[in-house]
């Protein structure tokens, strides 16, 4: 996009020409429309891009049926971390301006504004109300809204409203198909073809289930044999499963009696094996208590061994901490020292630092002092010319304040020369105008009398024509009579082969099941429905049987077919015939409507000549006279005599500038000048500040006079050191003898653990002895228990055979019972289930008339909402509209040499009929392929049909857009073609509300009242709307 920041108000404009140098930027100001409305352009979103830029975005204002609206799609390119292409990010908004005022904008119904990229076009301000937004969650449903909102898509809009450059055969050189599909789109045909899928899949959907129904119907009398089948055998089943549930009662009577016994003999083999384990459980603890005896007992003995050294170890004891407390006090004053130390160092470091700092300033001071010497001797030399330099200075100020007053003056003459270029600009061009006017006025009387003398000659062509069109309109009603029976025909043939396929499908499936039921014979079980079957023969004869009956049916149907064909081959005959007569009859049509529009312009010629050549002779008087811009004239005069009054020379002007260019130096000089005097003062000023400072410090150092706090603190910890009395050879002897009584230490600790543990030790001894004596007891006890026990349990075995054989035989009686209850269940299931099919099958035989009846409607509606039904009328209708309008235009261009004609229909190779949209175009030769024709002349063909597109689209209620756009195309017609073409857009302009032409052809731009200007600079677009 050329654009960086554009703005373009249409306000108020109904025809504008877009003008500019090729490649300033005019289709791409289209472009930012349709990109914003449909991102669709000439480039990818991507490449709309600027090259320098990251971003762009386009907003775009318009009325649309009264309402105005706001879309404004952005795109930001993507990278990624490496520098490589990443993916680029879009947004889309849509909104409604809410309001009781709605302003006409530039483009759909009222126009647009739009900012493209950051450009505008168009538009107008919000005034009262606020914006409400209309975007859906995505932009693809946005989009969906925006083209469901103008009732058209990009493909449609540029081939009716808008020519693009290069593309204005966009229409004419499609495919037949193509050009009645954007035909259809314009019309807004899409809508029943909607509704035609709607009514299909309706039907579609009914005829499945129609389907389902029959099938379903089919089983009825089966479905009642089996029911009577089913009840018979449930009521069998049920005695048998009445009989087995008793006998499985009484065998569980007679388990329950064995197991009670069985669970006896358990508990006893259970308390012998919890006695056994008990029994060693006791022994072994009666072990491990003997042993605690033992080791308590020992314990006790070496408790009174050492009771009797007590004196020995309390009076080592005392010693040893008296000698400790001598040691810690030595350790407190060793730790005293050290730390005095510590100071001592950091007191004679800090006051090395000072001495230090002291000395660097010395040498920082001294150097500044010499360097303040010298610059002082330097500046007093450079002073001499003072005088010189200040009187050359005074001299430059003069010339200053002389150009200063002569620059008031040259800007006053400026802007008087400029209005007086524009005004001798603007009087140019009003004449250039009026004589531009002129001849096309005088060509326009031209071909109007030239027109008005084919008038009678025209008059009888057109009545031989309409007797004509007459026979063949007879013809027309029998034509259609055939065509529909012969439609008729079809169906019912159609309908019949679809019965026999059916037929034979059904055939298909009772064979199936018929080897279905041969492959399961030994099954009692059907296995095409899980039920009992009684009689498998009478149901595989019964399937037999319906396909004997259905082979029947379609022998008579396919005699019907035959019937059928025949009669739709006599049909086809008398269609044909039909058709070939009538072919002419669209090439009547054509010519009449030709000489309908050949005629209307010649009426319309009658009334517009006088008029044209009164305005002719007027605008020739007004040459002559010079009758023009007197307004601009009188201003002219006026500002030349301002200009002399100014007395001002430019060249005197352009002297004294030069002048003081070659002086300008003296100024900086001056300057210099002062800041040397101030500099000097300032360094006389600080140099006995130099001199008293380095004295200052020399004297520090020579006399030690620094750092007094510090030498105080030293002296202090000097005399603390000597007063604190530490011997560190008595401190080492301390330790010495503390190491040596560390073992009496241990053996005290020892004492007065074993006089606070004997108490206890001798309790738990009585408590071990007391409890070995009770657990013996017990042993006793349970051996006693144990031997009764195991005579309990000698029956056992016995017992056991016993009651497996009677689970057994329940598990037995159990299972013969459960398989009887679920055949009870499946059938009282498949007996519910044949019950309630009966009861549907009486409803879905009333459904299933219901259903056919509604697919016979449905199907009506898709063949009416089809191409060839409401479809095919309204294109039929449009059609001359299509023709008329285009060939308006197309006389208009062409002096009524070229006529375009549109063709629905065309005959086949077969002799049948297929829908198409064919272009043919006549001209004084005849009809030729538009291949032929020059590209001025297929242009005009675009133009018009194009044109006639455009009108059809403004009128349609379906797409409401009033807009016209024209990209170029002016360069393949010669002058005369373009002054035509030019009246053609003028004349068409009442059904737009806006028209936009785009040209770079100067004499084009200046036959419209407004303008567009776009020009270029420095890569950038710029707009300018010139009324």
């Amino acid at each position: 996009m050329s654009y960086s920041d554009a703005t373009l108000d249409l306000s108020g404009v109904d025809v504008a020409c877009l003008s500019g140098q090729n490649g300033a930027g005019k289709s791409a100001l289209l472009d930012a429309i349709t990109w914003s409305l449909w991102e669709c352009a000439r480039a990818s979103s991507d490449e709309m891009i600027r090259l320098t830029e990251k971003e762009m975005w386009v907003d775009i204002v318009f009325t649309h049926e009264g309402q105005r609206y706001r879309v404004r799609r952005s795109r930001q390119k993507g990278s990624s971390k490496s520098g490589t292409k990443g993916t680029s990010k879009g947004t889309l908004e849509l909104q409604v301006f809410s309001s009781e005022t709605q302003v006409l904008a530039a483009v759909g119904a009222g126009g647009a504004t739009a900012d493209a990229g950051t450009s505008q076009i168009g538009g107008a301000s919000d005034g009262e109300g606020s914006w409400r937004t209309l975007t859906s969650g995505s932009m693809r449903e946005t989009q969906k809204t925006i083209c469901d909102l103008l009732r058209m898509d990009f493909d449609t809009f540029v081939n009716s409203a808008y020519l693009r450059q290069g593309r204005a055969d966009e229409f004419t050189t499609r495919l037949p198909s193509e050009r009645k599909q954007v035909l259809s789109e314009i019309l807004g045909l899409s809508y029943f073809d909607r509704l035609q899928a709607k009514a299909k899949d309706s039907a579609r959907t009914l005829k499945a289930k129609a389907d389902y129904l029959e099938n379903a119907l089919s089983t009825q009398t089966e479905t009642e044999t089996r029911f009577e089948e089913t009840k018979l055998a449930l009521a069998e089943l049920r005695v048998e499963f009445e009989v087995s549930s008793e006998r499985t009662q009484q065998t569980a009577n007679l388990l329950e009696q064995l197991t009670k016994d069985w669970q006896q003999i358990s508990l006893a083999e259970q308390r012998i094996e919890s006695s056994t384990s008990q029994l060693a459980d006791l022994n072994s603890d009666i072990e491990k208590l003997a042993a605690q005896k033992l080791d308590l007992e020992r314990r006790l003995g070496e408790i009174d061994v050492l009771l009797k050294q007590s004196p020995e170890i309390e009076s080592a004891a005392k010693r040893f901490q008296t000698l400790k407390l001598e040691a810690e006090e030595l350790d407190r004053k060793a730790l005293s020292m050290q730390e005095l130390t510590a100071q001592k160092l950091d007191l004679q470091t800090q006051l090395a630092k000072i001495r230090s700092r002291i000395e660097y300033e010395l040498g920082g001071a001294q150097a500044n002092l010499a360097e303040t010497q010298k610059r002082l001797q330097k500046l007093t030399a450079d002073l001499q010319d003072t005088e010189k330099i200040e009187n050359s200075y005074s001299h430059y100020k003069e010339l200053v304040k002389q150009e200063t007053e002569m620059t008031k003056c040259q800007e006053t003459f400026t802007k008087l020369t400029i209005r007086v270029n524009e005004l001798q600009s603007i009087i140019a061009e009003s004449r250039i105008r009026l004589e531009a006017d002129l001849g096309q006025k005088e060509l326009s009387a031209q071909d109007l009398e030239k027109l008005l003398l084919s008038k009678d000659l025209l008059t009888n062509q057109k009545i031989l024509l309409e007797e004509e069109t007459s026979q063949l309109e007879k013809l027309e009603t029998e034509f259609d009579l055939v065509q529909e029976k012969g439609l008729q025909m079809k169906s019912a043939l159609e309908t019949t082969e679809q019965s026999i396929e059916q037929l034979k499908r059904n055939q298909k499936e009772n064979l199936e099941k018929v080897s279905e039921l041969h492959a399961h014979a030994d099954s009692s079980i059907c296995p095409l429905c899980s039920a009992p079957i009684v009689d498998r023969a009478a149901v595989v004869t019964r399937y037999l049987q319906q396909n004997e009956a259905m082979d029947a049916q379609i022998s008579e149907l396919k005699d019907q077919c035959m019937r059928f064909e025949i009669e739709r081959a006599t049909l086809r005959k008398q269609y044909a015939e039909l058709r070939k007569t009538l072919d002419g009859r669209k090439r009547l049509d054509i010519q009449i409507g030709q000489y309908n529009e050949k005629l209307g312009a010649i009426e319309r010629a009658e009334n517009q000549i006088l008029q044209l050549k009164n305005e002719v002779a007027a605008t020739r008087v007004r040459l002559e006279k010079l009758d023009y811009a007197q307004l601009e004239k009188e201003s002219l005069i006026s500002l030349k005599a301002e200009i002399h009054k100014l007395e001002f020379d430019p060249l005197v002007y352009s002297n004294l500038q030069s002048q003081l260019r070659m002086q300008r130096h003296i100024e900086s000089r001056y300057q210099q000048l002062q800041r040397d005097k101030a500099e000097v003062q300032r360094l006389q000023n600080e140099l006995p500040l130099y001199e008293e400072k380095v004295a200052n410090l020399t004297n520090q150092i020579s006399s030690e006079s620094y750092g007094d706090e510090i030498r105080d603190q030293l002296r202090s910890l000097h005399e603390k050191l000597n007063g604190l009395g530490y011997d560190r050879n008595v401190h080492d002897a301390l330790k010495h003898q503390i190491s040596e009584l560390l073992p009496n230490s241990e053996l005290f600790r020892d004492l007065q653990r074993a006089l606070t543990d004997r108490p206890a030790l001798e309790q738990s001894e009585k408590s071990c002895r007391d409890m070995l004596e009770s657990k013996q007891t017990l042993v006793v006890s349970l051996e006693g228990d144990l031997m009764k026990l195991k005579v309990q349990v000698e029956n056992a075995p016995t017992l056991k055979l016993e009651l497996n054989a009677k689970s057994t035989e329940l598990a037995a009686n159990q299972l013969e019972r459960e398989q009887l209850g679920k055949k009870v269940a499946v059938l009282e299931s498949t007996l519910d289930r044949l019950n309630k099919d009966l009861g549907e099958l009486v409803a879905q035989k009333k459904l299933l008339e219901d259903c056919k009846k509604e697919i016979d409607d449905f199907l009506f509606l898709a063949e009416a909402f089809g191409k060839k039904g409401i479809q095919a009328v309204i294109i039929e209708n449009a059609i001359p509209e299509i023709e008329t309008e285009s060939n308006r235009i197309l006389s208009r261009l062409t002096e009524n040499k070229m006529h375009v004609g549109l063709i629905t229909q065309n005959k086949t190779k077969s002799g049948g009929i297929t829908e198409t949209l064919e272009l043919v175009i006549a001209d004084e030769m005849g009809t030729r392929n538009y291949e032929l024709f020059s590209g001025g002349e297929a242009f005009k063909v675009n133009f018009a049909v194009r044109v006639a597109l455009s009108r059809l689209l403004a009128r349609r209620s379906g797409a409401r857009l009033e807009t016209l756009i024209i990209d170029e195309g002016f360069g393949s017609q010669d002058e005369v073609s373009r002054d035509r073409l030019v009246k053609a857009i003028r004349a068409v302009q009442t059904d737009f509300a806006r028209i936009l032409v785009i040209t770079h052809m100067a004499d084009i731009k200046e036959m419209f009242p407004n303008q567009i200007a776009v020009t270029k600079v420095d890569g950038h677009s710029q707009l300018q709307l010139v009324y």
